[in-house]
């Protein structure tokens, strides 16, 4: 592995290794790569990024908190956010968290945080806990609905469901008979 630490083809591989094997003797490489204070490409950097989440050390999360705190571009914050996603425990949620209940935080910014969120089974069951609280931000509530419904777990799908219902359909029972809307004209200058 040290032998390939360098730059080159084969470094977003080096990278992945560190990550799968559980290296965490080399964090410190991970944590350089992450900040990109080697003028390494996005893949590089992305994929130390996800080795960090990988690792799940108190060291990653402090890295990958640091990161979300500076200004990065939004492709970085998300590959951040997914990051400690990915860690799924409470304390990697944390900078999640508080970026997603911050409203000074910019609205996209606050959309991948919840994004991210869901995408954990804890942070799954924190979002539906502050709903059933009242505490989701007011603005975010829907989005929260409309990707909690979506979850991959069954059974907070099924809450997200109950806390979230769907807006009521069209009632298609007060619709007029197919014979009777074919009659009708439309018309174009109406419709533009």
């Amino acid at each position: 592995i040290e032998s390939q630490m360098t730059d080159g083809p084969m470094l977003p591989a080096v990278v992945e290794v560190v990550a799968v094997c559980e290296r965490k003797d080399f964090q410190g490489f991970l944590d350089t790569l992450a900040y990109g204070s080697e003028g390494h490409p996005n893949n590089v950097r992305y994929a130390a990024i996800a080795g960090l989440g990988k690792l799940k050390t108190r060291e990653s999360i402090t890295t990958l908190s640091k990161l979300l705190a500076r200004p990065e571009a939004p492709a970085t914050r998300q590959e951040v956010m997914n990051a400690l996603s990915r860690m799924n425990t409470q304390d990697a949620l944390q900078p999640l968290q508080r970026v997603f209940l911050n409203a000074q935080s910019d609205g996209t910014a606050r959309r991948m945080a919840l994004e991210a969120l869901a995408g954990s089974r804890l942070g799954t069951t924190w979002l539906l806990d502050q709903h059933s609280k009242k505490a989701l931000p007011a603005d975010l509530v829907a989005e929260a609905g409309r990707i909690l419904r979506g979850s991959p777990h069954q059974d907070l799908r099924n809450k997200a469901l109950l806390a979230f219902p769907i807006a009521s359909k069209m009632n298609v029972a007060k619709l007029p008979a197919p014979s009777e809307l074919a009659k009708k004209l439309g018309n174009p200058e109406h419709g533009k």
